[in-house]
């Protein structure tokens, strides 16, 4: 059978293949009969093989594009049980919003890993399921982690498997590297901003303890908001018991904070906060900005088309797949060394929610 399939290839040619033929799992023998070369040729080339190896170019060029008529693909199940130095078989583990930070991230992470020569293996897993607790099944070299909380069953995986991995936007563990984002600064721009425009009742809103995660954000843009309203000489906008408003009690979030507590601006933890407490004006007949203005502590569809645009703070997904794609490029290169975790500035972005208090 696989002499009767080479022997149509060698008839039709590399150029001339059907669709049927292209389905076919091609080997690198395959690719080294098409382009009459040994397959240790071709498999150094396609390896990128440069220690005691050279090829001219117009060998390569020959192996390359044959490789590419017959449609070989690399098995890297296959060269991972064979080899023991890593193959650079990046897994990332999480899940994704719609036009959300993860969304930005692994498109621009399935961009830049292959500019160091790494293969992405995405995994997408629920966060309310058991499934996110496993690794993959198939080896891989390191992994890359978003969407989790300190002393999440994956991170406690990777800690016992000895993987390496890379933390964003969350917190990592011992052996972790971590890309940050800088939280504190973004919630330092939003209080900044509204007090430049002359709010002096500001209030603080979160979601409700079940939808609210064990991150670092939280208690650092509690802190944050009331260091400033301190350093500027003002009372924060708190609720009974001096806990930030709940953006899912809407009711008592408009007549609390804002009819009774006299606030004429709330800063949003989150982008789903944002959209509740936007609900809950606009039900109880004030208008964003005229009456009150809002700012979300993080950008998110579809924050940008309510309204005039929720001002809100960016969170640069790109910047962070890049920093995460050259880490992970020096785990695979220097393994055993400690690598140092970076932050990431974040950036307010200005629309129509804000304007001085009436």
């Amino acid at each position: 059978m696989v002499r009767n399939r080479v022997a149509r290839r060698r008839e039709r040619g590399a150029g001339e293949m059907t669709a049927s033929v292209r389905s076919l799992r091609v080997r690198q023998t395959d690719v080294a009969r098409a382009s009459g070369v040994s397959r240790a040729t071709v498999s150094r080339i396609l390896n990128n093989c440069t220690t005691g190896f050279s090829v001219t170019p117009e060998v390569r060029a020959r192996v390359l594009d044959a490789a590419s008529k017959l449609g070989y693909k690399p098995d890297l199940a296959a060269r991972a049980l064979r080899r023991r130095k890593p193959d650079g078989l990046i897994g990332w583990l999480g899940w994704t919003y719609p036009e959300g930070f993860s969304e930005s991230f692994l498109r621009t992470l399935s961009a830049e890993l292959p500019k160091h020569g790494l293969v992405l293996s995405p995994t997408f897993l629920p966060p309310e399921t058991d499934a996110f607790s496993v690794l993959p099944w198939w080896r891989i070299d390191a992994a890359i982690v978003t969407d989790v909380t300190l002393g999440d069953p994956v991170i406690d995986a990777l800690e016992r498997e000895g993987i390496p991995y890379i933390t964003v936007n969350c917190e990592r563990g011992e052996s972790g590297v971590a890309v940050r984002m800088d939280d504190e600064g973004g919630m330092r721009q939003v209080c900044r901003h509204l007090l430049a425009l002359g709010h002096r009742r500001i209030a603080y809103v979160e979601r409700n303890a079940s939808a609210m995660r064990s991150h670092a954000s939280v208690g650092l843009r509690r802190m944050v908001y009331e260091d400033s309203m301190a350093a500027a000489g003002l009372e924060p906008v708190r609720r009974a018991g001096g806990q930030p408003w709940v953006a899912d009690e809407r009711g008592e979030l408009v007549r609390g904070a804002v009819l009774e507590g006299g606030a004429t601006a709330l800063i949003l933890y989150s982008a789903s906060a944002a959209l509740f407490a936007y609900d809950a004006l606009l039900c109880a007949g004030l208008r964003v900005p005229e009456d009150v203005s809002l700012v979300s502590c993080h950008d998110a569809y579809p924050l940008q088309h309510l309204g005039k645009g929720i001002t809100a703070v960016v969170l640069n997904a790109a910047e962070a797949a890049r920093a995460s794609a050259e880490i992970a490029a020096q785990i695979i290169s220097s393994p055993g060394e400690r690598h140092m975790d970076r932050l990431l500035p974040e950036r307010l972005e200005l629309r129509g929610s804000t304007a001085p208090p009436r």
